[in-house]
């Protein structure tokens, strides 16, 4: 979801800094931060805090979930072209989506890019399955819902590529987030795209073949 489909760091950048000095912690350099996004929320916790207890980190994501639902979910924007592709896909494809963001701030993500959430016939946050991505949890709970094994990932994060291979399903990269085309390269993903907006396309060119 994010930097696939959405723009969001502005959002989580301006929700973490807003948690941190909630619970009395210095505020983090918007480059550092974004070097975290992609991993479990629980990881970049981990990071954040290093010296604080399970009780103060699960707080500091709770603050950050409510500043984002409550004020900072309107910096997200729609990746160009996004509406059009998801609106084409949803025609031939179940989509799903998957985020380690928790479920009901995805909700918020997409009510703040303007992204109807019925294109998606399966939703899986963080907190619908047992582990996020990496793992390959997120996957196989929506091919268990779907009663079918998925054909693709789409993600611009490493984790996804990750998670992907781990399920065993091919994977997408995408260049719109923070993970350079020779780091995603690294983890030798099946396709690397500029955006989603080369999804289609892609997609033609596989089942033609």
């Amino acid at each position: 979801m994010d930097n696939t489909l959405v723009y969001s760091d502005k959002a989580h950048i301006v929700s973490y800094n807003e948690a941190l000095e909630k619970l009395s912690f210095k505020k983090k350099n918007k480059e550092f931060l974004k070097k975290l996004f992609g991993m479990p929320h629980s990881q970049i916790a981990n990071i954040l805090l290093p010296n604080s207890d399970k009780n103060i980190k699960n707080k500091f994501l709770l603050e950050h979930d409510k500043i984002l639902l409550k004020k900072t979910y309107k910096f997200i924007k729609p990746i160009s072209g996004v509406r059009k592709v998801l609106a084409k896909l949803n025609k031939k494809y179940d989509l799903a989506l998957l985020s380690n963001c928790s479920h009901e701030t995805m909700l918020a993500t997409l009510k703040g890019a303007k992204i109807n959430k019925k294109y998606f016939k399966i939703l899986i946050g963080n907190d619908d399955a047992k582990h996020s991505k990496p793992y390959p949890d997120e996957i196989l709970k929506a091919e268990k819902l779907e009663h079918n094994k998925a054909d693709f990932i789409v993600g611009d994060s490493i984790y996804d590529v990750i998670a992907g291979k781990k399920a065993k399903v091919k994977t997408i990269a995408v260049l719109t987030g923070n993970y350079s085309k020779s780091r995603l390269k690294k983890y030798k993903p099946n396709y690397i795209l500029r955006s989603v907006r080369e999804l289609p396309g892609l997609l033609n060119k596989i089942n033609s073949m």
